[in-house]
């Protein structure tokens, strides 16, 4: 699955519409239906959204990530022999053995047949050292993920990238939280409830706890350890 699709299939999923959602072939891609929507955009902040992103991410699906995913990166094999990896990302590995030793070791493949996993790691490893928070989205998490789980696939030992990663990925949450909480001071609206058959009654016990929910903390957390550094601290750093 494409990044893109990967994407829209997680929106589904934190509308609850996950068993509703329809995956169609085109060009070989898996889309999702475009006539379900989803109710709310991924780019506000809810407790709920968080814990089935993290779900999602924790999903060890196969993935469809390609070297064309990472800028330049292709060109860079093409430079090199068969057996090595690009010189872009030899300061990557070395720095993934000296903290993890070699994760490859357990593989149940041969070293030639393993090192596609190993170089698409390397390469969303890379992106993480060169990249802070404030530049990372929805669909860059993804396309982490999805390395990690081709490197898991082939039974590297990888699982504290996957952590790492979730990590990140509440960090980002934790930004979207204190945008938000910044947006409400300065629009000064008060929150109105809205009630209707269906719906459950919202009133201001409601939002005070979500507003200090263990989950909303630990994601304001992530946002100010990550804030200014590379997504690789607490990882190579």
């Amino acid at each position: 699955m494409s990044t893109r699709a990967a994407l829209r299939f997680i929106r589904y999923y934190i509308c609850g519409d996950f068993k509703k959602a329809k995956k169609k072939k085109s060009d070989e891609r898996e889309q999702l239906d475009s006539n379900e929507k989803c109710s709310f955009p991924l780019s506000n902040y809810a407790d709920e959204h968080v814990e089935n992103f993290i779900k999602l991410l924790d999903a060890n699906v196969r993935s469809q990530v390609e070297y064309s995913d990472f800028k330049g990166l292709e060109e860079e094999l093409a430079r090199v022999r068969y057996n090595e990896i690009p010189f872009s990302l030899v300061s990557i590995s070395n720095k993934i053995k000296m903290n993890y030793g070699d994760v490859t070791k357990d593989s149940s493949q041969s070293d030639y047949a393993a090192l596609p996993s190993y170089v698409l790691l390397g390469a969303a490893v890379k992106e993480m050292d060169d990249l802070k928070l404030e530049q990372v989205d929805e669909d860059k998490i993804v396309l982490w993920r999805d390395a990690i789980n081709s490197a898991l696939n082939v039974q590297f030992k990888v699982d504290f990238f996957k952590e790492h990663l979730k990590r990140i990925a509440r960090a980002y949450f934790g930004l979207k939280a204190n945008d938000g909480k910044r947006k409400e001071k300065l629009r000064n609206i008060d929150v109105k409830v809205i009630k209707t058959e269906d719906d459950k009654e919202l009133n201001s016990d409601d939002k005070e706890e979500e507003q200090t929910s263990k989950v909303r903390l630990l994601c304001l957390r992530e946002a100010e350890y990550f804030q200014g550094k590379r997504l690789t601290t607490g990882l190579l750093r």
